[in-house]
């Protein structure tokens, strides 16, 4: 059997925040359901305990198909902030401008996670500026919705957080998934917009937002959080491989993938990022084609994206090339590979 792409991945004991609230006012008790997926309301009190990811998706799918709440991870995403984060949410508020810590937010989520990364796309293009805040979550059981209503209701609020409490005006919302039957949930909280079926998730915001000063001024108490975060990172026993897999995974999105991009995000040089990984018999060459690998599959699968566009987001010069990669990958064309995929 094929090891679920989510699987062996943590997150933390404070996303489940407010779950039994909400189920007590669903008429549910959520502890059946916690224990059947090996979590238990006890986590509650203990929110940095780190707990498997994919029991956690599949916590979110459970309580909104057997509770008939199809708008459930919506719902429990409006009861979480910043906050949950710890250390990195503490960090990315002791910054100046929203722009600021948004990109702390890029850097320092791998440290809380690497179940899912957030990124600032500028959108700059000819036109102008069109930013986003761009949510990638590891693929999740089930259609993968709750996990992604979830983690995008909680990006709202982080955005409103760091830009002083109120909710900012969006200019549109996209999501991975295939659209619900009942949109009018995400419509009445996002207020917006809102497109599914898209390439990534993501939240778009007009680009004043980006100099809007953030709330907390003690700017004194960033660099004492910030190094304290580095140590964490260097210190953890994490697995280099699949932070720089995740890494990689993110910035693919962000049209930016080189060695020095990711080193950079790991707090590492790109000579001592290659030789943690040649200790690991791997190379970054290897782990960007993977990951390239399997952000064209789900692309092509996907109907919506022309295959000239899906060519061009993921980095390569012409159709031509990306073409001779797809079919050294999968033995097919995008064409034919789309077309068994719609059959």
């Amino acid at each position: 059997m094929a090891k679920h792409a989510s699987e062996g991945f943590l997150t933390r004991a404070s996303v489940m925040h407010g779950i039994d609230v909400l189920a007590a006012e669903l008429g549910h008790n959520v502890a059946p359901t916690l224990e059947r997926f090996g979590l238990s309301t006890d986590l509650l009190k203990t929110p940095d305990t780190p707990i498997p990811y994919l029991a956690w998706c599949q916590v979110l799918e459970a309580c909104a198909n057997e509770w008939n709440c199809p708008d459930f991870g919506l719902q429990l995403g409006s009861l979480q902030n910043l906050n949950i984060l710890g250390p990195v949410g503490l960090v990315v508020r002791l910054t100046e401008t929203v722009e600021e810590a948004l990109r702390e937010l890029e850097t320092s989520l791998p440290i809380h996670s690497l179940a899912y990364a957030a990124y600032l796309d500028t959108g700059e293009t000819n036109e102008g500026v069109a930013p986003a805040l761009v949510y990638s979550p590891k693929v999740s059981s089930g259609s993968g919705q709750q996990m992604a209503e979830f983690g995008m209701t909680v990006m709202r609020n982080v955005l409103a957080m760091v830009a002083g409490g109120s909710q900012p005006k969006l200019k549109g919302v996209g999501f991975r998934h295939v659209a619900p039957k009942d949109r009018s949930s995400a419509q009445k909280l996002f207020c917006c917009p809102i497109s599914y079926g898209q390439p990534r998730n993501a939240l778009s915001f007009d680009a004043a937002l980006l100099q809007r000063p953030t709330s907390i001024k003690d700017l004194a108490l960033a660099p004492i959080v910030r190094d304290y975060l580095k140590r964490a990172q260097v210190h953890a026993n994490f697995d280099v491989v699949e932070l720089t897999s995740t890494v990689i995974g993110k910035l693919l999105h962000h049209r930016r993938c080189q060695i020095e991009d990711v080193a950079e995000c790991l707090h590492l040089s790109p000579r001592t990022l290659q030789r943690r990984l040649s200790d690991k018999g791997v190379s970054f060459t290897t782990l960007f084609d993977n990951e390239r690998r399997q952000l064209a599959l789900e692309l092509v699968a996907k109907q919506a994206m022309p295959l000239a566009h899906v060519a061009a987001y993921l980095g390569f010069s012409d159709q031509s090339s990306f073409n001779q990669a797809f079919r050294r990958w999968t033995g097919l064309t995008p064409t034919a590979f789309r077309k068994e995929k719609s059959t």
